[in-house]
């Protein structure tokens, strides 16, 4: 969340949320007789992470960026995200 423009996503950055397995999702993704494949969906929790970035300076809540990244280079393919949607527990 909120990687800085110039920084390369890494696992141990503090910016990192979560893994999101792509396993599954060429199936999960398939038509089946008359219905549209529905894809993959995934829940992570990142109210910890967001409170922890919300003290960093220059936060802007108006302006919540989400990366995604492949994690090596040629992997992946074509993958569309369809919604992203956060939900906090708020204290």
């Amino acid at each position: 969340m909120n990687l800085p423009a110039n920084e390369k996503p890494d696992v141990h950055a503090a910016f990192y949320a979560a893994p999101l397995p792509m396993f599954g999702l060429v199936e999960a993704s398939r038509r089946d007789g008359k219905q549209e494949g529905k894809g993959l969906y995934k829940r992570l929790e990142v109210t910890e992470l967001y409170n922890r970035l919300s003290g960093m300076p220059g936060w802007d809540p108006k302006q919540l960026r989400i990366t995604f990244a492949a994690r090596a280079s040629g992997s992946g393919g074509n993958i569309r995200v369809g919604r992203v949607t956060l939900s906090m527990t708020l204290r």
